[in-house]
């Protein structure tokens, strides 16, 4: 139930293809907490309006988009129906998967302003675990900073977002988190982190295993999916491993033992081998996007 805690210029922005009928719900409860809730249906109309009903919170309103475009236009969709109005200073972005309770919403927007008092430059904010597994962080005060978030379940400064300009639609889905939170801190901005919240997000369809004596995580990504995992990793990594080396280091090891967990036990190994090698080919081009972005190639 609603904390009866109201969020003050805070909007959410929920991207949905095919949400599940929990979604309605799950909106239902933080619509009292927020000025505005956008929910922007990427291509998969009209599911997300039946799964919303027709009695939906005064302050919804549904962006529909004729066609899958991918998790940052559907984004940029919203943000930029928010920055004409004016009415926000600050968005949090939750995947149709995610649930955030709204005492969880409560304690993040607190920690929010508090970050925002102490430390300005804050550039987005989220839960320190995501399904029980805990972002690399390092304390700084009450809070903590980390490299990366996932976007889904995070506050991101308006303003911020502003100076840096909108999320990399060249990357489509895989990495556009990554990618936003290492441009705010190439411009000076901080990823703080929420230790105490741990947001619960479904994790696809993977399942466990044991492998070389140790309990993995193999995700089943499709063919689809490890090709562009692959390609914007690693452009990714060619672009920014000269300001975040650490990051990069981290993101190469888990990147090559999620690949061969990929080509070696999960299905369709031939074709996902062929989607990697083809990622990597075109890793080049997601890297000049990310440079021309560097470089003020797109702005609001």
């Amino acid at each position: 139930m609603s904390t009866g805690f109201f969020c003050s210029r805070l909007a959410i922005i929920v991207p949905t293809f095919h949400p599940p009928l929990a979604l309605r719900e799950r909106l239902r409860l933080l619509a009292p907490m927020v000025e505005r809730i956008l929910v922007v249906e990427d291509g998969s109309a009209p599911s997300t309006a039946e799964v919303l009903g027709p009695s939906t919170p005064h302050n919804l309103d549904l962006i529909v988009l004729n066609q899958n475009r991918g998790i940052a236009v559907a984004i940029n969709c919203g943000l930029s129906r928010l920055e004409s109005t004016g009415v926000v200073d600050a968005v949090l972005t939750l995947d149709h998967d995610s649930e955030i309770h709204p005492w969880q919403l409560e304690a993040l927007y607190v920690a929010y302003l508090q970050a925002k008092l102490s430390n300005p430059a804050i550039g987005c904010i989220g839960p320190g675990r995501m399904s029980g597994v805990a972002y690399e962080r390092y304390p700084r005060g009450d809070l903590a900073v980390t490299a990366e978030i996932m976007q889904s379940g995070s506050i991101f400064s308006m303003s911020a977002l502003k100076s840096v300009g909108p999320f990399l639609e060249a990357l489509f889905i895989d990495c556009v988190d990554t990618e936003m939170c290492l441009r705010l801190r190439r411009a000076g901005f901080v990823v703080y982190v929420v230790p105490s919240i741990d947001l619960t997000h479904t994790l696809g369809s993977g399942r466990s295993l044991s492998f070389l004596g140790r309990k993995v995580f193999v995700t089943d990504h499709s063919t689809t999916r490890r090709y562009l995992i692959t390609r914007n990793r690693v452009g990714l990594i060619l672009a920014y491993w000269q300001y975040e080396p650490r990051w990069a280091l981290r993101t190469i090891r888990r990147l090559i033992v999620n690949t061969t967990l990929g080509v070696t036990v999960e299905l369709d190994r031939k074709p996902k081998i062929a989607a990697v090698l083809k990622g990597l080919f075109d890793s080049r081009n997601v890297w000049r996007s990310i440079v021309r972005r560097m470089n003020g190639g797109q702005n609001w």
